[in-house]
């Protein structure tokens, strides 16, 4: 499991101020983790229909740390 590193988190999500790269550097997440939070929340509605799931664990956390720093009209 790699484990993420703030530029692979800027990478993979994007631009994010240095206090939310902190926080999900506290998580340990992996890459793989991180990758899937955002699929999840690029499309939650889609992938939630698909798996008959929601974003669990790591993932989903990573999803409520991302989504809060969403404008609301785009959540």
């Amino acid at each position: 499991m790699t484990r993420l590193t703030q530029q692979t988190i800027r990478a993979i999500a994007g631009p994010l101020e240095d206090d939310i790269v902190a926080e999900i550097l506290r998580l340990n997440a992996s890459e793989a983790e991180l990758e899937e939070a955002v699929l999840w929340l690029a499309d939650d509605a889609a992938i939630a229909d698909v798996t008959r799931k929601t974003a669990r664990g790591k993932i989903g956390l990573l999803y409520d740390i991302l989504s809060a720093e969403m404008p609301e009209d785009e959540r």
